[in-house]
């Protein structure tokens, strides 16, 4: 398998997915490599650990793949060089994976034209959103087989796709969770509840800004609080002195996975603001120790494997709602919870993770889709079409 991460080794879920499924592929003995494209100049790289058997391709010179307008020569020779050594060392197909942005397809695109004997296309649906379903559907032609983020979508991918509804499944994503169930927090009496973040500190996606207002109304309405954000990313200068009047919440730099977990031990619930998800590992990662997720769901994997007031919150959010109105709705749902059986919501979100979203499960989910599409059929793509997904500045639809 070759895993494109078109962003580089960036802080966010997709990064933390694919070094954690390459890590585990690696370790039942199947060559995967990672095709590691630069990081923005105001993205920060994520802490990881990546096995050594893993075969990582980061070739000096790469462009950034948001200002290639449609030139995708630049990628093309190390991306063949990789299929063709994986696939003659494994005599069989090789599966790389896009992600992220259209012109990760294009490459994909190219490739099966050139490569069609060797290499076979995963289309994998991290986000329910136009973006993300409008790739898989450009690049139909030549994608052997798609990944939706979780029975919802496989239903709305299958309407926009019926005659490839054979090959839609969903793979759930996986975490490392503790066999033994969370210990019981400490009553709320003379402590503040403790809520906390993991993840990029960026605005359109994730709200951060929110979390200042969630304190504000906590503060209004008497509730005694500490808000712990861990992370960095673009807006995180504006948060920080956003929250430089407001002695409740506070920023942590970026942190190894000992370290998070530690925080996610220590908090009563995570919160998270978002516009729009994937299945968001952090959150996963939260319901493995027990921190109870209030969450926002529109347009959203956020709350798959929730139970509603048993295992987590849905947050009353909308997509269009700015950071304001996501803070004035998180205090609702934290309220919500501090009048609940916090401990065993605790409980029902580890079990939750325990049962839906393993580590190994995922591992092993993975692996059946590789067979499967190790024994299909090439899907090459016309060459009488372009490869590339994103044009000059001057066209319309410009977009990496």
């Amino acid at each position: 398998m070759l895993i494109s991460l078109p962003h580089g080794l960036d802080l966010g879920g997709v990064t933390t997915w694919a070094v954690q499924l390459a890590n585990g592929l690696v370790d039942r003995g199947r060559g995967v490599g990672l095709l590691v494209h630069p990081r923005g100049v105001d993205q920060p790289a994520a802490p990881t650990s990546l096995d050594p058997r893993v075969m990582r391709i980061e070739p000096e010179g790469w462009p950034s793949m948001h200002h290639i307008e449609g030139d995708l020569s630049p990628f093309l020779p190390a991306y063949r060089d990789a299929v063709r050594r994986l696939a003659d060392d494994a005599g069989a197909p090789v599966v790389l994976m896009p992600n992220i942005l259209g012109d990760s397809y294009g490459i994909a695109a190219a490739l099966s034209l050139t490569d069609f004997d060797r290499v076979r296309v995963l289309g994998w649906q991290h986000t329910d959103s136009d973006y993300d379903t409008g790739l898989l559907l450009r690049f139909e032609p030549m994608i052997s087989k798609y990944v939706a983020i979780d029975e919802r979508a496989i239903g709305v991918l299958g309407a926009k796709l019926p005659h490839r509804r054979s090959d839609i499944t969903t793979v759930r994503h996986g975490v490392r969770v503790p066999y033994l169930a969370p210990e019981r927090r400490e009553p709320l009496e003379g402590r503040p509840i403790r809520l906390v973040y993991t993840g990029r500190i960026e605005h359109f996606q994730k709200r951060v800004l929110s979390f200042a207002y969630l304190s504000d109304e906590l503060t209004t309405r008497g509730i005694r609080h500490e808000i712990v954000v861990v992370g960095d990313g673009p807006a995180a200068a504006e948060f920080d002195a956003l929250i430089e009047s407001r002695p409740s919440v506070v920023r942590r730099p970026m942190a190894g996975a000992d370290e998070i977990e530690s925080w996610l031990r220590r908090s009563d619930a995570f919160v998270l603001g978002s516009r729009f998800e994937g299945l968001c590992i952090s959150r996963i990662e939260a319901m493995a120790h027990g921190c109870v997720p209030l969450v926002t769901s529109v347009n959203s994997g956020a709350a798959t494997g929730i139970e509603p007031g048993v295992s987590g919150l849905i947050v009353d959010a909308q997509p269009d709602d700015d950071e304001r109105a996501v803070g004035l709705a998180l205090a609702d749902a934290v309220q919500r919870f501090i009048g609940s059986d916090r401990h065993s919501m605790a409980i029902a979100a580890w079990n939750a993770a325990l049962s839906r979203f393993s580590i190994d499960a995922h591992i092993e989910g993975v692996s059946r889709v590789l067979d499967e599409i190790g024994m299909s059929e090439p899907r090459p793509w016309r060459a009488s079409w372009p490869c590339a997904f994103s044009f000059s500045p001057n066209s319309p639809g410009c977009s990496g």
